[in-house]
């Protein structure tokens, strides 16, 4: 079949001397914006950072204004660093990670929802991401000691690994109640095995008075570091693969 551009533009450059058509230079100018359209949207998007492998819970898409009658607890950027090992080369560890817990007081906010929880593998360390779809809740991370326990019915609940490191986040919750009952935000399963070879895997044990608590299993005790990232809102734990 004939391409009446293709026409066109032979016409036209033996009717101009050999000049290239408008109609062509329309269409490099058109593609050229394109592009510069979808690498600018590429920069400005934040993501978790760059997976090697990723394992997620499904959520919904609703969606609220993030930054409710409160100041946000600090958000910092979610940082690495490259360590020489006994073999010359060097490891990639969470920047600050130890073992020590983290904390961040409850801000006075309306309960933020709760819509994704993640596992990721990255070079030299597991990842696990909280994403919100408001603005971020205050959080206790720290090293539990078993049996660990459902918040409100203190049953117990197997987690898998040698160690748990548990999640805290207030105020924050799976559901968010309206006039007509409630909506379910995370949609996803209560168990997400890990992406890696230190985090087993991730489990919730509770979503009771406004605080949603999870539970990461670990293969061995080792540091971490937490960090929080914006638009979305995300809290950010990081695990040193030993």
């Amino acid at each position: 079949m004939t391409d009446p551009t293709q026409s066109t533009g032979q016409q036209g450059e033996e009717q101009g001397g050999g000049q290239l058509p408008t109609a062509w230079i329309v269409a490099g100018v058109v593609a050229l914006v394109v592009v510069l359209v979808g690498v600018w949207f590429l920069v400005s998007n934040d993501d978790d950072g760059e997976d090697l492998e990723a394992v997620s819970g499904s959520s919904t898409t609703t969606t609220s204004a993030p930054g409710s009658s409160s100041t946000d607890p600090s958000t910092t950027e979610a940082a690495v660093t490259t360590l020489p090992d006994e073999s010359g080369g060097g490891i990639t560890v969470p920047e600050g990670a130890a073992t020590t817990p983290v904390s961040v007081p409850r801000p006075n906010m309306e309960p933020t929802g709760l819509v994704g929880v993640r596992t990721a593998r990255h070079e030299g360390f597991d990842r696990v991401v909280f994403e919100f779809d408001g603005a971020l809740p205050g959080y206790d991370v720290q090293y539990a000691q078993r049996p660990i326990t459902e918040d409100g019915s203190g049953n117990e609940v197997a987690v898998d690994g040698a160690f748990v490191v548990m999640v805290q986040m207030d105020p924050a919750s799976t559901v968010r109640f309206t006039d007509s009952g409630y909506e379910e935000l995370y949609t996803g399963p209560d168990r997400i095995p890990g992406a890696g070879a230190t985090v087993t895997e991730v489990v919730e044990v509770g979503d009771f008075e406004a605080r949603s608590s999870w539970a990461v299993g670990l293969a061995d005790e080792v540091d971490f570091a937490v960090s929080t990232l914006e638009n979305p809102s995300r809290l950010v734990v990081d695990f040193v693969n030993h």
